[in-house]
């Protein structure tokens, strides 16, 4: 949470133990709320003896003070952030210890955003990216760069909980290539919500039954997620869903 000290837990390989692992306290830390902190443990002199494979010694992470709360995208006065890009990249690295909300300034912002699983989530502590202004037209994700099918989305979920998007338009702009995905989900991205949003994809004559061009894109085991009252547009499919096998 935002001001907590947290135990720093370090689990170590231990040769000889039941489970081959030992948990050590090694003590606590206050993290205040903005910067990120990278955190470096190593280990030295194991048993008192020196340690002569020393490429398995050193774990490193960026850790911070978890979100919670409102917080503003855009450039206009009052913003915490100034795109989708740098709020998702402070989720991925926080998580949330509460309910968070992104209210987006009206505008069009030109990115390619992954939320990948994040600490904290849950059906008490859910995120949602919504319109500023509570209007669909107001706000534009788009992104056009696609190159491939490892790179084919606007808007990617990837093992991220409880995340909802709600009154924005998120288009697949000016890419009349072969991959034009608009919104994915993948990776165990369970109890999401797409609401009451524009998503427009790029039109086609063919008929092809692929998945590189699909509005939606829905792959593997994804459970409990809603997609409601949305203007799907183009695309080719408009939703394309599949399971693991």
């Amino acid at each position: 949470t935002a001001q907590a000290g947290q135990w720093i837990v370090l689990g170590l390989d231990t040769a000889g133990s039941s489970n081959n692992d030992t948990v050590v306290n090694i003590g606590s830390y206050v993290f205040a709320n903005g910067p990120i902190y990278d955190v470096r443990v190593w280990t030295t002199m194991p048993n008192n003896e020196n340690d002569t494979v020393n490429e398995n010694d050193t774990t490193a992470i960026s850790v911070g003070a978890a979100l919670v709360g409102t917080y503003v995208i855009g450039t206009g006065s009052g913003a915490d952030y100034v795109s989708f890009t740098e709020a998702a990249d402070d989720l991925n690295t926080r998580g949330v210890c509460g309910d968070v909300v992104f209210n987006v300034q009206s505008g069009t912002y030109n990115e390619q955003i992954a939320i990948n699983e994040f600490p904290g989530s849950s059906e008490d502590a859910t995120v949602t990216f919504q319109s500023l202004a509570n209007n669909t037209s107001a706000v534009t994700l788009q992104y056009s760069g696609s190159t491939s099918a490892a790179n084919n989305w606007v808007v990617k979920l990837n093992g991220a909980d409880y995340v909802t998007f709600r009154k924005m338009k998120i288009s697949s702009a000016g890419n009349s290539g072969a991959y034009a995905n608009v919104f994915n989900m993948e990776g165990g991205s369970n109890n999401n919500n797409v609401l009451d949003c524009w998503l427009k994809g790029n039109s086609y004559s063919s008929t092809s039954t692929g998945n590189f061009r699909s509005v939606v894109y829905i792959n593997g085991l994804n459970n409990d997620n809603t997609i409601s009252n949305n203007r799907i547009e183009g695309g080719n499919p408009s939703i394309y869903a599949y399971g693991s096998g």
